[in-house]
């Protein structure tokens, strides 16, 4: 079971609520009835059925549950990102007032990292191995902010120090499977 609660200010806890979820104008990301099915030599199997929350703005949502549950692939759904061997049946998912169900890739990939993420629990595919950190940090830039590349490259650095590495600079040039004699300290 999928256990969701939603922390917000002035808000109470609450679980998960598949009765509830017509968005509201407050609301930010709804998702009503969520249905995902895995294609299988054997067939089509249902992996997702009935999911449904809602967040509102401001609100902290954490999504719980044993492994292999779905929380990842509820999260995967949301943002458009599932395996090629995996489908939406049905439900819907909206987010700021737009259907991302009914969305085209292209739709997807402007709002996808500007205005809604997923950062998996597992660092080892957060961040490609193959590619330098600051390279794909600095590509999100310019794919969503449409600046030059020298632009974007200062603007991975920045970000590399709010998270406080202690060289931002020399960390935009490694690998996350980078040793870790090779991540430049301060």
């Amino acid at each position: 079971m999928v256990v969701v609660n939603v922390v917000g200010l002035g808000s109470e806890q609450s679980g998960l609520d598949q009765r509830n979820t017509s968005l509201r104008p407050a609301d930010l990301l709804c998702i009503d009835g969520l249905r995902v099915s895995l294609k299988t030599s054997g067939g089509s199997v249902a992996i997702i059925d009935d999911v449904g929350f809602t967040v509102r703005a401001g609100e902290t949502v954490g999504v719980v549950g044993e492994s292999g549950c779905g929380k990842t692939t509820t999260a995967l759904a949301v943002v458009g990102l599932l395996p090629k061997n995996t489908r939406i049946d049905g439900g819907s998912v909206t987010f700021a007032g737009q259907d991302l169900t009914a969305m085209k890739e292209s739709g997807l990939q402007r709002v996808r990292g500007a205005e809604i993420g997923f950062v998996s629990q597992q660092p080892s595919i957060s961040l490609n191995p193959a590619f330098r950190v600051g390279w794909q940090i600095a590509e999100a830039v310019r794919t969503h902010m449409k600046v030059p590349r020298s632009e974007a490259r200062r603007r991975a650095v920045e970000l590399l120090g709010l998270v406080r590495l202690p060289n931002p600079a020399g960390s935009h040039d490694v690998t996350p499977t980078s040793s870790r004699e090779a991540w430049p300290s301060a």
